[in-house]
Protein backbone atom coordinates (compact mmCIF):
# COMPACT_ATOMS: atom_id res chain seq x y z
CA UNK A 1 0.00 0.00 0.00
CA UNK A 2 2.66 2.57 1.00
CA UNK A 3 4.62 1.72 -2.39
CA UNK A 4 1.60 2.85 -4.39
CA UNK A 5 0.96 6.01 -2.49
CA UNK A 6 -2.28 6.02 -2.35
CA UNK A 7 -4.23 9.19 -1.95
CA UNK A 8 -7.64 7.47 -0.39
CA UNK A 9 -8.39 4.05 0.73
CA UNK A 10 -12.11 3.07 0.39
CA UNK A 11 -13.78 0.16 2.25
CA UNK A 12 -17.92 -1.06 1.63
CA UNK A 13 -19.39 -3.28 3.93
CA UNK A 14 -16.47 -3.24 6.17
CA UNK A 15 -18.24 -5.15 8.97
CA UNK A 16 -17.11 -2.53 11.93
CA UNK A 17 -18.53 -2.90 15.37
CA UNK A 18 -18.30 -0.12 18.05
CA UNK A 19 -16.29 -2.96 19.54
CA UNK A 20 -13.22 -2.10 17.21
CA UNK A 21 -11.52 1.21 18.19
CA UNK A 22 -10.38 3.20 15.35
CA UNK A 23 -6.44 2.31 16.89
CA UNK A 24 -6.79 -0.95 15.44
CA UNK A 25 -7.24 0.35 12.02
CA UNK A 26 -4.57 3.43 12.03
CA UNK A 27 -2.06 3.49 9.21
CA UNK A 28 0.67 5.53 9.45
CA UNK A 29 0.02 8.88 7.41
CA UNK A 30 -3.66 8.62 6.92
CA UNK A 31 -6.35 10.05 8.33
CA UNK A 32 -9.74 7.30 9.15
CA UNK A 33 -13.10 8.19 8.89
CA UNK A 34 -15.66 5.48 9.47
CA UNK A 35 -20.13 4.91 9.63
CA UNK A 36 -20.51 1.63 10.95
CA UNK A 37 -24.20 -0.33 10.95
CA UNK A 38 -25.80 0.37 14.21
CA UNK A 39 -28.96 -2.15 13.32
CA UNK A 40 -27.48 -5.22 12.41
CA UNK A 41 -24.16 -7.34 11.52
CA UNK A 42 -22.77 -6.56 7.84
CA UNK A 43 -22.18 -2.79 5.88
CA UNK A 44 -20.68 -0.31 7.06
CA UNK A 45 -17.99 2.30 5.09
CA UNK A 46 -14.50 3.26 6.03
CA UNK A 47 -12.35 6.20 4.47
CA UNK A 48 -8.26 5.89 4.91
CA UNK A 49 -7.34 9.56 3.64
CA UNK A 50 -3.71 10.42 3.16
CA UNK A 51 -2.49 13.59 5.40
CA UNK A 52 -1.35 14.99 2.01
CA UNK A 53 -4.68 15.59 0.54
CA UNK A 54 -5.91 17.57 3.12
CA UNK A 55 -9.17 15.62 3.36
CA UNK A 56 -11.63 16.66 5.97
CA UNK A 57 -14.83 15.05 6.84
CA UNK A 58 -18.05 16.88 5.91
CA UNK A 59 -21.58 15.77 8.11
CA UNK A 60 -24.76 16.93 5.81
CA UNK A 61 -27.35 18.95 7.88
CA UNK A 62 -30.13 16.49 6.75
CA UNK A 63 -30.72 13.29 8.19
CA UNK A 64 -28.83 10.19 6.53
CA UNK A 65 -31.53 7.68 5.96
CA UNK A 66 -31.01 4.82 8.68
CA UNK A 67 -30.61 1.85 5.89
CA UNK A 68 -27.36 3.20 4.31
CA UNK A 69 -24.18 4.06 5.57
CA UNK A 70 -21.92 6.95 3.98
CA UNK A 71 -18.89 9.56 4.68
CA UNK A 72 -18.68 12.73 2.61
CA UNK A 73 -15.23 13.85 2.65
CA UNK A 74 -14.29 17.42 1.11
CA UNK A 75 -10.64 16.41 -0.57
CA UNK A 76 -9.00 19.91 -0.84
CA UNK A 77 -5.88 18.74 -2.76
CA UNK A 78 -7.95 17.48 -5.74
CA UNK A 79 -10.92 20.20 -4.95
CA UNK A 80 -13.40 17.01 -4.69
CA UNK A 81 -16.31 16.50 -2.74
CA UNK A 82 -16.83 12.84 -2.24
CA UNK A 83 -18.89 10.31 -0.65
CA UNK A 84 -18.34 6.82 0.06
CA UNK A 85 -21.66 5.06 0.44
CA UNK A 86 -23.18 1.48 0.85
CA UNK A 87 -26.50 0.95 -0.70
CA UNK A 88 -28.17 -2.32 0.58
CA UNK A 89 -30.20 -4.22 -2.53
CA UNK A 90 -33.80 -4.44 -2.81
CA UNK A 91 -35.18 -0.97 -1.14
CA UNK A 92 -38.55 -0.09 -1.69
CA UNK A 93 -39.10 2.77 -3.96
CA UNK A 94 -40.14 5.55 -1.08
CA UNK A 95 -36.00 4.30 0.27
CA UNK A 96 -35.00 4.81 -3.24
CA UNK A 97 -36.60 8.46 -2.95
CA UNK A 98 -35.52 9.24 0.22
CA UNK A 99 -31.94 8.63 -0.76
CA UNK A 100 -32.12 10.45 -4.01
CA UNK A 101 -33.06 13.27 -1.97
CA UNK A 102 -30.44 13.07 0.73
CA UNK A 103 -27.90 12.71 -1.94
CA UNK A 104 -28.77 15.68 -3.75
CA UNK A 105 -29.25 18.01 -0.95
CA UNK A 106 -25.96 17.17 0.95
CA UNK A 107 -24.01 17.52 -2.20
CA UNK A 108 -26.17 21.35 -2.54
CA UNK A 109 -24.97 22.14 0.70
CA UNK A 110 -21.22 21.30 0.29
CA UNK A 111 -21.22 23.20 -3.01
CA UNK A 112 -22.37 26.01 -1.36
CA UNK A 113 -19.14 26.42 0.57
CA UNK A 114 -17.10 24.82 -1.93
CA UNK A 115 -18.52 25.38 -5.38
CA UNK A 116 -15.23 25.24 -7.10
CA UNK A 117 -14.73 21.91 -6.57
CA UNK A 118 -16.40 18.32 -8.21
CA UNK A 119 -18.58 16.26 -6.74
CA UNK A 120 -18.28 11.91 -7.01
CA UNK A 121 -19.42 9.18 -5.48
CA UNK A 122 -17.79 5.57 -5.10
CA UNK A 123 -19.27 2.71 -3.57
CA UNK A 124 -21.37 -0.64 -3.07
CA UNK A 125 -24.25 0.71 -4.72
CA UNK A 126 -26.10 -2.91 -5.66
CA UNK A 127 -27.57 -1.71 -8.71
CA UNK A 128 -29.53 1.24 -6.74
CA UNK A 129 -31.79 3.62 -9.61
CA UNK A 130 -30.16 6.82 -8.72
CA UNK A 131 -31.57 8.35 -11.89
CA UNK A 132 -33.00 11.90 -10.30
CA UNK A 133 -29.43 12.00 -8.81
CA UNK A 134 -27.50 11.71 -11.71
CA UNK A 135 -29.73 14.11 -13.88
CA UNK A 136 -29.23 16.71 -10.75
CA UNK A 137 -25.78 16.13 -10.46
CA UNK A 138 -24.76 15.64 -13.96
CA UNK A 139 -22.77 12.25 -12.90
CA UNK A 140 -22.03 9.53 -15.29
CA UNK A 141 -20.85 6.00 -13.81
CA UNK A 142 -17.31 5.39 -14.54
CA UNK A 143 -16.73 1.72 -14.32
CA UNK A 144 -17.98 -0.42 -16.69
CA UNK A 145 -16.80 -4.30 -15.56
CA UNK A 146 -18.11 -6.29 -13.15
CA UNK A 147 -17.06 -5.86 -9.66
CA UNK A 148 -18.73 -9.50 -8.36
CA UNK A 149 -19.11 -12.30 -10.65
CA UNK A 150 -21.59 -11.22 -13.23
CA UNK A 151 -22.89 -8.11 -12.18
CA UNK A 152 -20.90 -4.69 -11.60
CA UNK A 153 -22.10 -3.55 -8.08
CA UNK A 154 -19.24 -1.55 -7.30
CA UNK A 155 -19.23 2.19 -8.67
CA UNK A 156 -17.84 5.57 -9.12
CA UNK A 157 -20.07 8.48 -10.96
CA UNK A 158 -18.18 11.56 -11.43
CA UNK A 159 -19.40 14.75 -13.25
CA UNK A 160 -19.28 14.72 -16.85
CA UNK A 161 -16.75 17.40 -17.14
CA UNK A 162 -14.23 15.29 -15.49
CA UNK A 163 -14.94 12.08 -16.58
CA UNK A 164 -12.67 11.75 -19.13
CA UNK A 165 -9.21 11.79 -16.73
CA UNK A 166 -11.00 9.50 -14.31
CA UNK A 167 -9.11 5.62 -15.50
CA UNK A 168 -10.38 2.60 -13.35
CA UNK A 169 -8.64 -0.97 -13.52
CA UNK A 170 -10.21 -3.71 -11.74
CA UNK A 171 -8.22 -5.83 -9.81
CA UNK A 172 -8.28 -8.98 -7.32
CA UNK A 173 -10.05 -8.69 -4.24
CA UNK A 174 -8.53 -7.91 -0.65
CA UNK A 175 -8.91 -10.97 1.57
CA UNK A 176 -11.99 -12.98 1.81
CA UNK A 177 -14.03 -10.56 0.17
CA UNK A 178 -16.02 -11.64 -3.05
CA UNK A 179 -15.87 -8.12 -4.85
CA UNK A 180 -13.03 -7.24 -6.65
CA UNK A 181 -10.87 -4.26 -6.22
CA UNK A 182 -11.37 -1.12 -7.61
CA UNK A 183 -7.94 1.24 -8.14
CA UNK A 184 -9.04 4.94 -9.49
CA UNK A 185 -6.26 7.22 -11.35
CA UNK A 186 -6.43 10.49 -12.46
CA UNK A 187 -8.42 12.49 -9.48
CA UNK A 188 -5.15 14.50 -9.07
CA UNK A 189 -5.66 15.71 -12.71
CA UNK A 190 -8.92 17.62 -12.03
CA UNK A 191 -9.18 21.19 -11.51
CA UNK A 192 -12.37 23.78 -10.27
CA UNK A 193 -15.31 22.70 -11.64
CA UNK A 194 -16.95 25.19 -14.57
CA UNK A 195 -19.38 27.58 -12.85
CA UNK A 196 -21.10 29.86 -14.74
CA UNK A 197 -22.20 33.08 -12.20
CA UNK A 198 -23.23 32.76 -8.53
CA UNK A 199 -23.91 29.32 -7.46
CA UNK A 200 -27.03 28.95 -5.43
CA UNK A 201 -28.74 26.21 -3.09
CA UNK A 202 -31.47 24.78 -4.75
CA UNK A 203 -34.68 22.59 -2.67
CA UNK A 204 -36.61 19.94 -4.25
CA UNK A 205 -40.05 20.84 -3.26
CA UNK A 206 -41.97 18.35 -4.98
CA UNK A 207 -45.60 16.82 -3.35
CA UNK A 208 -42.87 14.32 -1.04
CA UNK A 209 -41.22 16.87 0.11
CA UNK A 210 -43.67 19.09 1.65
CA UNK A 211 -42.65 19.32 5.14
CA UNK A 212 -39.00 20.41 3.55
CA UNK A 213 -40.83 23.40 2.07
CA UNK A 214 -42.99 23.97 4.97
CA UNK A 215 -39.78 24.63 7.63
CA UNK A 216 -38.33 26.25 4.27
CA UNK A 217 -40.87 28.87 4.53
CA UNK A 218 -41.38 28.92 7.83
CA UNK A 219 -37.62 30.45 8.52
CA UNK A 220 -39.05 33.47 6.43
CA UNK A 221 -39.24 36.45 8.26
CA UNK A 222 -41.50 38.31 6.11
CA UNK A 223 -41.97 41.38 8.36
CA UNK A 224 -38.63 42.15 6.86
CA UNK A 225 -39.78 41.41 3.50
CA UNK A 226 -42.59 43.30 3.59
CA UNK A 227 -41.61 46.51 5.48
Amino acid sequence: MYDQNYDLICVTESWLTKNIPDCVLHINGFNFERNDRDCKVGGGVCVWSSHATNCLRFFPSLCKPKFIECVFSIIKSHKMIFTVIYIPPNLSVADYAELNDFLVHSFDEALVKWPEFSIGIIGDVNKAPLNYLLAQCHLVPIIKENTRGNACLDQLYVEEHIADFIKCTITCPVGNSDHNSVIIRGLDCIGSRPTNGTVHLLFDYRESNIDKFVAQVSNIDFYVICF
